[in-house]
């Protein structure tokens, strides 16, 4: 029994078949060779390159402020190429400046929109007779002084060098001992917590907020850090975060001299915290400033065994004593008398002992002089990661060190002449995950 005349659908002639088949592989030949693959310019750097400069898209011109560094070089690098292409930059996707280990040369590769036609190679050959134009593919442009450098890039998609986390905006790529000389200052800032291998920087500005990030890619044998703040309950509202940890003397004393001495001193009952108790608080602690008149620490150990040894700084005793002689006289020692009152929010429960208050949450420790603070952390607190979202952090990020500031803070401390325009406030993190180690700046 006939299949197809059982459902009643005619057979198509056997030459009326075929052309339909034909048609069919010549439409799907057409879209496959039609579809252009999806790569960068940074596939085809050579592996001696020892500096890059990558703008991943045409916004090169969109902000020109100094950031980290000095602008003004990378950008008469745009416009160098603009007089070499003319009106052929209207075509450029993407660029990339580099360097390879002759320090000195400059070469660049490009991606174009569409295709590069034989006559425009032989135009800016003819046009521009000290630079060698080298057509890698069908979207990339080789443009160096040195001829023999094309023999070095592979017309295939690879990845010699370590590539960069987020590949937007602008990338970076240097070794700080061959850098080129606009970086200089730069490096000299990153010799304390860099070592002398590669270094990534990327800058990228999506309207609203800015993303520095410097990093490198960890060794096998660094080690990777344990402790976090991501789990730390925040007020809906607050002027400065310092979450840091491990400190090292010398930043100690910066935090104390230019930051806690300018933002914390002056806050209601903040006196009892001297120099030597901040310097162990640092190394387990969070200081956060929610307003002017409160004050909020957040660490890792129970807060009421440590009262103690604050008590000395604001509550004594007279207590009578007398000599092996007979002599009387009277001591102040510490009031160990005072005992802490606990209080129930709902479900939960805060304590207080004289003018401090307390609360536990989770496997986290506050501590306040404010128990207003104390009752926004358990009833309206959000989490550090719902803050760190616009600087585009993912969940396999350790945030190990994190400085918040607004605008206020930025005006008091006088940051503000290093940051592009007014700046509403301003995010430093110092973290790591299972590729990279670095710092990202975020700021509005």
């Amino acid at each position: 029994m006939d299949f197809l005349h059982s459902l009643k659908i005619k057979k198509t002639p056997w030459p009326v078949t075929y052309m339909i088949a034909l048609v069919v592989v010549l439409i799907s030949l057409t879209w496959w060779f039609s579809v252009k693959p999806e790569f960068s310019a940074y596939n085809f750097l050579p592996d001696n390159t020892t500096f890059y400069y990558q703008w991943t898209d045409r916004d090169w011109q969109v902000d020109q402020h100094t950031i980290i560094f000095d602008r003004a070089v990378p950008l008469a690098k745009i416009a160098d190429l603009e007089n070499i292409l003319e009106v052929m930059m209207a075509q450029i996707e993407e660029v990339i400046w580099f360097q390879t280990d002759n320090i000195n040369e400059d070469h660049y590769l490009l991606r174009v929109v569409g295709n590069l036609s034989k006559e425009e190679i032989e135009y800016l050959t003819k046009e521009n007779s000290d630079w060698f134009f080298t057509r890698i593919n069908d979207q990339i442009l080789l443009i160096t002084k040195q001829e023999q450098l094309s023999e070095q890039l592979s017309p295939a998609l690879v990845n010699k060098l370590p590539m960069a986390q987020r590949r937007v905006g602008e990338n970076i790529y240097f070794d700080p001992t061959q850098a080129p000389e606009f970086l200089n200052s730069l490096i000299q800032y990153l010799k304390t917590d860099f070592s002398e291998q590669e270094i990534f920087l990327q800058l990228d500005f999506d309207g609203k907020t800015y993303l520095v990030d410097i990093y490198q890619v960890k060794n096998e044998e660094d080690e990777t850090e344990d402790t976090s703040w991501s789990q730390i309950s925040l007020p809906k509202k607050f002027q400065a975060v310092l979450a840091i940890n491990n400190l090292s003397l010398e930043t100690q004393k910066w935090l104390s001299q230019f930051i806690v001495a300018k933002l914390f001193v002056d806050l209601p009952g903040f006196y009892i915290f001297d120099e030597n108790i901040l310097n162990n608080l640092w190394q387990t602690s969070s200081l956060i400033k929610i307003d002017d008149q409160q004050w909020l620490w957040v660490g890792h150990n129970d807060w009421q065994e440590y009262i103690f040894s604050l008590l000395p700084n604001f509550t004594t005793k007279e207590v009578a004593r007398t000599l092996v002689d007979g002599t009387l006289y009277t001591e102040l020692v510490k009031n160990t008398e005072l005992e802490f009152q606990n209080f129930s929010l709902g479900e939960q429960s805060y304590w207080q002992m004289g003018d401090l208050f307390g609360v536990q949450v989770n496997d986290l420790y506050y501590l306040s002089n404010s128990e207003a603070s104390i009752k926004n952390i358990l009833l309206h607190s959000k989490s550090a990661t719902d803050f760190w979202r616009n600087c585009s952090f993912n969940s396999s990020s350790l945030v190990t060190d994190w400085v918040h500031l607004d605008d206020k803070s930025i005006a008091i401390i006088g940051l503000g002449e290093y940051l592009p325009n007014k700046v509403d406030q301003l995010d430093i993190f110092a973290y790591q995950n299972h590729l990279t180690h670095g710092y990202r700046l975020c700021f509005e």
